[in-house]
């Protein structure tokens, strides 16, 4: 069967479309809850978690399209010390196994987890660095609070009370009192993210655009229209 321009992204919908969608539907969870202040506290630390776990997705989902669009990039990854090797039997395991879907396969060997872990990434793929040193410190504490809700359910540990960025109480705070997010917060943490995806959405396909017409290679009217819709939204 042949391919189609959405068949280069995740459920066929591209990366920043899908981001938004998810962030409106945790807009309207936490709109549903805004007349039970004790659920509402739940449904900001569930849909803050959500946010984050979105903004990965993102990070993965992109740099995967990125080398369905154009698996010439594959060589620059290699070049920049990343591995690219893959289990060719997985390709057949994909519905039309053809090799402008190795980047869902790519994809999945890396980890997306960390800002710095990111930037690499996407510094080897098309030398764009998502994250500016003030956004990486942002977001590192951003995802320290994600984990201390997953891992601690928000009641503070030894290791978040002692981070620097806090002005928590060590001795009266750990172990007692708890993470609060607030809509402030949440609206906050939105918007930083919000801007980093803009960015890389415009960054990565200028790029893209600039390494395709360099190497002076042919894009199929499909990979052409795959490459416009990098940077669609809602």
């Amino acid at each position: 069967m042949e391919m189609t321009n959405l068949d280069h992204f995740t459920g066929g919908v591209p990366a920043k479309v899908i981001f938004e969608m998810n962030i409106e539907d945790l807009n309207q969870i936490i709109e549903s809850c805004s007349e039970q202040e004790r659920v509402q506290k739940k449904a900001l630390e569930i849909c803050f978690i959500g946010l984050i776990s979105y903004f990965e997705a993102f990070m993965k989902d992109h740099f995967a399209s990125i080398i369905n669009i154009c698996p010439e990039l594959l060589k620059v990854l290699s070049k920049n010390g990343q591995d690219v090797g893959i289990n060719s039997a997985d390709l057949l395991l994909l519905e039309n196994n053809h090799i402008n879907r190795v980047g869902f396969l790519i994809s999945e060997k890396y980890d997306f987890g960390t800002a710095n872990k990111i930037n690499s990434l996407y510094m080897a793929l098309l030398m764009v660095s998502p994250f500016s040193k003030e956004e990486k410190q942002v977001f590192d504490r951003l995802l320290n609070d994600r984990n201390l809700l997953v891992h601690h359910g928000g009641i503070y540990s030894l290791s978040y009370s002692k981070q620097k960025h806090t002005e928590l109480n060590v001795s009266t705070d750990t172990y007692y009192n708890s993470l609060i997010i607030d809509h402030s917060k949440f609206k906050d943490a939105l918007e930083t993210i919000k801007v980093i995806i803009n960015k890389t959405t415009e960054a990565t396909h200028t790029k893209l655009s600039e390494y395709i017409d360099q190497n002076k290679i042919h894009l199929s009217e499909e990979r052409q229209k795959a490459l416009d819709a990098l940077v669609w939204s809602l």
